[in-house]
């Protein structure tokens, strides 16, 4: 079992709280939110090269946006395209 250390998880803490604050520009709703933020880290963690296609910013704010639509979309039933866009250049 790998421990944490203590900055890690700050930083895990500080990322959290980030996600948690862009993804209230999706939704009002805490749960979704919590979704949204719990998917996000999902996909990167998933898909780690991702982030690292341009500014990392950047690559995990669009990886939110797809995230979020996706959440939003299946909690309304809508069909969304599976798999990620590709990064905006």
């Amino acid at each position: 079992m790998v421990l944490l250390s203590c900055t890690s998880m700050h930083d895990q803490s500080d990322l959290h709280a980030i996600l948690y604050e862009k993804a209230a520009r999706y939704t009002a709703s805490e749960a979704l939110k919590r979704r949204i933020v719990e998917a996000t880290l999902f996909q990167a963690s998933e898909c780690p090269e991702r982030l690292f296609e341009g500014k990392i910013d950047d690559a995990l704010a669009q990886l939110l946006h797809e995230t979020a639509c996706a959440v939003l979309a299946s909690r309304d039933n809508i069909p969304v395209r599976t798999g990620f866009l590709p990064a905006a250049e």
